[in-house]
């Protein structure tokens, strides 16, 4: 009797930890999803307020799309502090699909080049942010 108790506890205990792990993937996400909208809006309004000239607008996109990537990545894996590369991936994946839906909305359906560097560069930050959260030394 005592050793099925043991093994429903340890159940209990994974499914916790496996709750606490998606609602922090989840956290991270929505952080970085939300980042990337108040950073769109900030250089849209900044666009239009000062001439710019119109070639660095992807790479105004591309930065603002790493930057909250690594961030999503960041803050799901800080709280947990293991498999950075994964769970800083998944924190992006929804991040990466509007980024990508957004592209596909203002374009008509068309997938550029840019499109698909702008995916993969907010995949490999998503994953550097992951590692760097697992890396970071915690002040005792």
């Amino acid at each position: 009797m005592a050793h099925t108790h043991t093994k429903r506890r340890q159940k209990q205990k994974q499914d916790i930890g496996m709750q606490y792990v998606i609602r922090k993937t989840l956290t991270g996400s929505l952080i970085g999803t939300a980042l990337f909208f108040a950073l769109l809006c900030l250089a849209a309004a900044i666009i239009l307020k000062k001439p710019i000239e119109t070639k660095l607008f992807p790479i105004i996109s591309l930065f603002i799309s790493a930057l909250s990537a690594f961030i999503s990545g960041f803050v799901a894996v800080k709280p947990i502090r293991k498999k950075g590369i994964l769970m800083g991936l998944c924190s992006c994946a929804p991040l990466v699909i509007i980024a990508v839906a957004t592209v596909l909305f203002e374009t008509g359906g068309n997938i550029g080049i840019m499109t698909a560097v702008m995916a993969g560069i907010m995949i490999l930050c998503a994953a550097l942010g992951g590692i760097a959260a697992v890396n970071i030394r915690q002040k005792n």
